[in-house]
């Protein structure tokens, strides 16, 4: 298949096999391609899926054991964890009483008075009567969850245990000890550094949990190259934009100070610009002349006008 600049799948080595084929359409194209959420594989990312699926592959035990996973907003959990999902999809089993559902992930609501009993709940489509006692809910909880055969629960944005009164902190730690003892399946809780002093309010708790560390990458560093490696694969430009040159790299960090949500938004942006002016390649130009901010400061700027 050729572009209609005349470039053609074989001349396109630099990204991998699929994008290849999204590298020779028309531009809008493209630049719809650069809209869309997509995982990028790096090798920090890799390690912790390689330690996911280990989890997943314990048999089940009477004193599970799960992960606590701490990072920064916008370092990228979030993400490893949708992947983790993926790779574990739910089946509808339309043949059998319920379906199939072997990693389940759901958020720790804003507001946890029950814990993450109603959450669970919510994600498998039950919605269970507003009255319902504490004792109800974790009872309808756990018959959901044996029934669909979850062997993994994830529970992003943990942090927000903390956001109740020390009697709501407390019913919560107790729900996540309690699902992971009653299904003897491990649990992986994410969130930023205040999951970890949630966690750490329950000596028992922490010890189940161990720690898995997702900070921001360091200018330079092995996973950092690494995740612009993956950019370099997955952006549909015609051209290599080689970013992890020393300079170019160094303005991608100096942008987004190394955190993983904020190099995806620059580099989807810079992708677009080097379709839209026919350059086909990140530059250091490019880079340099941009006019990306993180979306934070996007918003500290519209205030201030």
């Amino acid at each position: 298949m050729e572009s209609t600049d005349g470039s053609s799948e074989r001349e396109l080595g630099h990204l991998s096999k699929q994008v290849r084929l999204i590298a020779v359409q028309e531009d809008d194209e493209r630049i719809a391609y650069l809209t869309r959420e997509r995982f990028i594989p790096y090798d920090r990312a890799t390690r912790v899926l390689d330690e996911l699926e280990k989890l997943y592959r314990r048999e089940d035990a009477v004193r599970a054991q799960g992960r606590l996973f701490i990072g920064p907003s916008l370092a990228g959990k979030s993400s490893i964890l949708h992947r983790f999902v993926q790779s574990h999809r739910a089946d509808d089993n339309v043949d059998g009483e319920a379906a199939i559902v072997p990693v389940l992930m759901v958020q720790y609501p804003e507001v946890g008075r029950e814990g993450i009993y109603s959450a669970i709940c919510h994600a498998l489509n039950h919605r269970p009567p507003v009255s319902a006692s504490l004792a109800r809910l974790r009872a309808e909880c756990l018959d959901l969850l044996k029934a669909v055969g979850v062997r993994v629960l994830l529970i992003d944005e943990f942090h927000n245990v903390l956001r109740g009164n020390t009697e709501e902190q407390r019913i919560g730690l107790t729900t996540i000890k309690y699902v992971m003892n009653a299904l003897g399946r491990p649990i992986v809780v994410a969130g930023t550094s205040e999951a970890y002093n949630a966690v750490n309010k329950d000596p028992q708790m922490l010890s189940r949990l161990k720690p898995i560390y997702l900070n921001r990458f360091q200018e330079q560093d092995e996973d950092y190259l690494s995740l612009l490696s993956g950019f370099e694969l997955s952006l549909p430009l015609r051209k290599p934009s080689h970013l992890i040159d020393g300079e170019v790299s160094s303005e991608i960090y100096r942008l987004t100070e190394g955190l993983v949500g904020h190099i995806a938004d620059l580099m989807s942006e810079l992708g677009t610009l080097a379709i839209q002016t026919g350059e086909e390649c990140i530059t250091l130009d490019l880079v340099r002349e941009s006019s990306w901010v993180p979306m934070a400061d996007k918003d500290q700027v519209a205030n201030a006008n």
